[in-house]
């Protein structure tokens, strides 16, 4: 697929490409606003990873991969941070169960932001000095996993030992989360996803407006 890399190499032949086929995961040529209120940015091209993660099969597929890079990486942790997004909170969960981790799932608003605590369906948050494992979907920007998943779990006093997400995009915050974590931080593909501030929008200044990201990808 144009604009996508696959960045793991530990994939069957031809996974990886199935499920980019899946409609409604790359819009291209768009101006969309995320998170959708007066301080968002401004995207030209976007990923969503909720239809891949409806097909069970693929998330399968997804969580293997991940479990091969846990195991050579030797990452043992307590507890998957992760928000709670539909069909990225099952995919976490999945990872966790598999992992013989807890999972901790943090409030996630509608518009594209963090909230302000835990909401995780049994109750789970972290405990001081325990190691984990900051989760995501697709961090966009890497802000997710590489500033506000750790500074959760750093309010409780939790170690954070790697970051993992299915696609990655290619800001300058990207290029600091894998410094950061090197190794410890997985993602199977990276896309060439545009960002600007509303200042900076080409496309606002061809006076086109955006549009919030729900209303785009539904």
């Amino acid at each position: 697929m144009e604009h996508v890399e696959v960045v793991s190499n530990t994939y069957p032949p031809g996974q990886i490409e199935e499920m980019l086929k899946t409609p409604g995961v790359l819009f291209d040529d768009v101006h969309i606003l995320y998170p959708s209120d007066e301080k968002g940015l401004h995207f030209t091209r976007f990923f969503s990873i909720e239809p891949i993660l409806a097909d069970t099969q693929y998330r399968l597929w997804i969580v293997d991969d991940m479990l091969h890079w846990v195991k050579k990486e030797g990452i043992e942790c307590d507890v998957v941070l992760a928000p709670n997004q539909p069909g990225v909170n099952v995919l976490a969960d999945e990872l966790a169960d598999e992992m013989g981790s807890r999972l901790a799932l943090w409030e996630y608003q509608k518009i594209g932001r963090f909230g302000d605590r835990f909401v995780s369906r049994r109750g789970y948050n972290i405990l001081p000095g325990e190691r984990v494992l900051v989760f995501n979907g697709v961090t966009q920007q890497g802000k997710c996993v590489g500033q506000r998943l750790p500074s959760f779990a750093k309010l409780f006093m939790g170690e954070v030992v790697a970051a993992c997400v299915f696609a990655k995009g290619t800001t300058g915050d990207i290029t600091a989360t894998e410094k950061k974590y090197g190794l410890k931080f997985y993602s199977a593909i990276q896309v060439d996803i545009p960002i600007f501030t509303q200042e900076e929008c080409p496309k606002c200044a061809e006076g086109d407006k955006a549009l919030a990201w729900t209303e785009v990808i539904g």
